[in-house]
């Protein structure tokens, strides 16, 4: 599952790269033609991930792979994260996006399971957001 779609050109990346299997794509407004992507089997979900009752949209799926490119806010991320934790496969991995404040939220985010791994390309390209996080199950 991918949260946060932009234009959705990530969604037939993903498709590219998993070409069986469920692609579950999920942002507050589908701003792009869905259709290409429905007809590759990708599940499309309007909801906003930061919400209780979004879980009532994927109630009954559980994940390998998660990528939260979301809102980018902390308190978001967060809050996310910990309605999705329970609905993780073993083996599966969690991927936090662009960390708009790494240096202020690293306890936060490390707190929140015992397998985070951070990675701070920062330096790399001169983006002061460009920091993973990854949530090993």
């Amino acid at each position: 599952m991918e949260i946060g779609l932009a234009m959705g050109l990530s969604l037939a990346m993903w498709r590219e790269y998993i070409p069986v299997g469920r692609i579950i794509g999920v942002d507050l407004s589908i701003a792009f033609d869905p259709a290409p992507h429905l007809a590759s089997g990708t599940i499309l979900i309007t909801a906003d991930a930061t919400k209780p009752a979004f879980l009532d949209k994927i109630k009954d799926y559980t994940f390998d792979v998660v990528i939260d490119d979301g809102s980018h806010m902390a308190n978001d991320q967060a809050s996310t994260f910990k309605m999705l934790k329970p609905k993780m496969n073993r083996g599966g991995i969690y991927v936090v996006e662009d960390i708009l404040a790494l240096d202020t939220e690293r306890k936060r985010f490390e707190a929140l399971h015992p397998n985070c791994e951070i990675i701070d390309l920062r330096r790399n390209k001169g983006r002061f957001d460009d920091v993973l996080i990854v949530y090993r199950f």
